[in-house]
């Protein structure tokens, strides 16, 4: 796949894409994310209130890691495959590395980071939305070029 203004300006579409769509999703899906880390993290009256607590960030982690992530991979996957003809799949998959690279260099804890199991599935959850952008990208690709070759062989009627 050569770089051509069209794929270039497909990526940054999809770059753009991909920011918008995760961060409409956040704040829709999970519009008090926030200010539950900072009632967290701040000092607690009680345990049965950070209990609650706890309980509601795992319940937006989870939305976040397979709702968010993955919606934003097929929307961005969707996106790409409609517009681009070669290497669909591949460019969608780049359009999402800009939001990875924030999402790792902002995640300063890394708790996940000091054992196997943690490494594998921080792998398996950041791979996500890039699976769901390459799978829905080859499908609309290929749906897309299915159609185009469908009217070259349909003759136009003739009134």
């Amino acid at each position: 796949m050569k770089p051509t203004i069209r794929s270039i300006t497909v990526l940054f579409g999809g770059i753009v894409l991909s920011v918008v769509v995760s961060a409409t999703l956040d704040h829709m899906l999970m519009p008090s994310g926030g200010k539950l880390i900072v009632q967290y993290m701040s000092p607690q009256s009680g345990s049965s209130d950070e209990l609650r607590l706890w309980g509601e960030l795992r319940r937006s982690g989870y939305i976040a890691t397979y709702l968010v992530g993955p919606l934003t991979g097929f929307a961005v996957g969707i996106f790409v495959g409609i517009l681009q003809k070669n290497g669909a799949a591949a460019l969608a998959a780049i359009a999402l590395v800009p939001d990875f690279l924030y999402g790792f260099l902002t995640d300063r804890y890394k708790g996940w980071s000091h054992s196997a199991v943690g490494i594998l599935t921080y792998i398996f959850h950041r791979s996500l939305p890039f699976i769901a952008a390459m799978l829905a990208a080859a499908l609309f690709c290929r749906l897309m070029v299915d159609r185009y070759a469908a009217r070259l062989v349909t003759p136009a009627s003739s009134g």
